[in-house]
């Protein structure tokens, strides 16, 4: 029993009936109910009795009641970013449409998304959020683009985030369709030596080069490959071969090695073969490593 008293505690010493009918029974959690020992907060929600009432027991209240997570300047609050309160608490959760709920006496603030995935979730003292990189990326729908740029690079230097994390989740709701990302990818052209929207200039070299090659390509490919939306960068769609840039410094986070071996691994499989080039391959090596590709696509397709 102590220790599910200490895990509350980290957890702002707010539980659900659920939670408390598991650990106790129903009719011992009554009891202690009645006793006092936890008191009401909303539906299905009570708190330790006798816990310090604070801003951040407050929001994890509304996240079991809801059953979302913390998020835009929630999350930025709670990862200390300055000039960010837990006031008025925004929490995100799967679906459509954003909306304003009273929730017991509170205004809570509900926004709603298609793009939520795994990755994009955490835990900031114990309240379950979105990571603070989402956070960035969905703060820019409801903040000026100087006062973004300043919170940027707040969280830069406090060591809070990497702008290459900003962009990893940035390319993660872009390539799911969600809205625009133009202040995003402003603030990240700014910060990211060669990073650009949509083609970066590393990449205008590979498609100069092969021009000059001869081949006819498709820049920013969309394809399914084993059920999962991938975007090459650079394909020759005919003979199913994918050019993958290789930035070092772009891809040195280790969300976006393992997004991109995943890549990798998935357009392989599906039949493309993918040549990789970084910022130390030639002209010659590469143009010469994307015909033996093709010859050996087209070798495999139309054998003699």
């Amino acid at each position: 029993m102590s220790e599910f008293f200490e895990s509350l505690a980290g957890r702002h010493g707010v539980l659900t009936t659920a939670e408390g009918v598991a650990e106790f029974g129903r009719s011992g959690f009554q009891r202690r109910t009645r006793a006092g020992q936890f008191e009401r907060e909303l539906c299905g929600i009570w708190r330790v009795a006798g816990s310090p009432r604070t801003l951040r027991q407050q929001l994890m209240t509304y996240v079991l009641a809801i059953g979302d997570v913390a998020s835009f300047r929630s999350t930025l609050a709670l990862a200390g970013v300055p000039g960010f309160t837990l006031l008025i608490p925004e929490l995100t959760s799967e679906g459509y449409g954003n909306v304003r709920r009273v929730v017991g006496e509170k205004k809570v603030h509900i926004h709603r998304t298609n793009v939520l995935p795994r990755t994009h979730r955490t835990t900031i003292d114990g309240i379950p959020s979105t990571t603070l990189a989402r956070a960035l990326c969905d703060v820019s729908a409801v903040m000026s683009g100087d006062r973004l740029a300043g919170v940027f690079d707040d969280c830069k230097r406090l060591d809070l985030v990497t702008f290459d994390e900003i962009a990893s989740v940035r390319e993660d709701i872009r390539a799911r369709g969600r809205r625009r990302t133009t202040v995003v990818d402003r603030l990240l052209e700014e910060r990211i030596d060669g990073w650009a929207v949509g083609e970066s200039r590393p990449e205008d070299k590979v498609l100069r080069w092969l021009a000059e090659g001869g081949f006819v390509v498709v820049p920013q490919h969309w394809v399914v490959a084993r059920g999962r939306r991938r975007r090459i960068d650079v394909a020759l769609p005919d003979d199913r071969v994918a050019v993958e840039y290789q930035g070092i410094k772009e891809h040195a986070t280790a969300t976006a090695v393992i997004r991109d071996s995943e890549k990798v691994t998935d357009l392989q499989l599906a039949g493309w073969f993918v040549v990789l080039v970084t910022k130390h391959t030639t002209k010659r090596e590469f143009l010469d490593n994307v015909r033996e590709a093709v010859r050996r696509q087209r070798e495999h397709r139309d054998p003699v």
